[in-house]
């Protein structure tokens, strides 16, 4: 008869059989269960201006799974490497064609917290305004592990009624520097009431979601945050910029 020693022998031997052939399933499959990483399909969003200006390509940034911010411009869908250890954070400027050089929209978005094992990210404007802001931080030394992006990016997105352009960019650096994020640190910017002296035409703010202006000849009239705005207007690729400091007349500080 076996002793109990001969039984504890082939139990061990079955089971480290056993493991030798899982792993080699798992090695030899491609299976991405046990990656470090993941190759991501970026999708990009469409726009009307942008499309009628003439979108090129795109300059995208992300996260890399260096812990490094990436940079490349090229046609979208593309590829991207981003670690599971790390938030998925991705910023994209679409480039177009008939914009004077120095103009350009802000960018679309995604971010999502660490452990991502998805294969495709579609790129939205609702989140461009969260990516870039911690994409800048990332690049100042800031270890976006400590931020929950993807919260702060939904915060942003209903506080501001998808309307990222009325944040208050400053105070809301300054909190996540300072180690005091929470939910109200994204506080809105007063709108002001004014006159913006655009010339005619159909102008489009370089932010994506905001509605187009409509300017006649005594120029546009509505409401607007303190800061720096820029506008184009399509039809000839005309591009101002305007700035903007509570109830005094707006100043048109460049027009190209």
């Amino acid at each position: 008869m076996p002793s109990a020693a001969f039984y504890i022998y082939m139990i061990t031997y079955r089971f480290s059989f056993l493991f030798v052939v899982c792993a080699g399933i798992l090695l030899f499959s491609g299976c991405q269960l046990f990656s470090v990483s993941d190759e991501l399909a970026l999708i990009a969003p469409t726009h009307e201006g942008a499309s009628a200006l003439g979108t090129e390509a795109w300059r995208v940034c992300w996260l890399a799974d260096s812990g490094m911010v990436q940079t490349v411009s090229g046609n979208l869908p593309t590829f991207i490497t981003a670690a599971r250890e790390l938030p998925v954070i991705v910023a994209a400027w679409p480039l177009v064609s008939d914009a004077p050089a120095g103009w350009s929209f802000k960018p679309a978005g995604f971010v999502q917290g660490t452990g991502s094992m998805r294969e495709a990210v579609e790129l939205n404007w609702q989140d461009g305004f969260a990516a870039e802001l911690l994409l800048e931080l990332a690049q100042k030394g800031v270890d976006l592990r400590r931020i929950n992006g993807g919260r702060l990016a939904e915060n942003i997105v209903k506080r501001s009624d998808s309307k990222p352009w009325l944040v208050d960019r400053r105070r809301l650096v300054s909190d996540i520097l300072e180690g005091n994020l929470w939910v109200y640190s994204v506080k809105l910017l007063e709108l002001n009431d004014l006159v913006l002296p655009l010339p005619p035409g159909i102008w489009y703010s370089a932010w994506p979601l905001a509605d187009p202006l409509t300017a006649d000849g005594s120029g546009w009239s509505g409401p607007l945050p303190d800061g720096l705005h820029l506008f184009i207007r399509p039809a000839d690729g005309t591009a101002v910029k305007v700035w903007v400091e509570g109830k005094a007349p707006p100043v048109l500080m460049k027009v190209w």
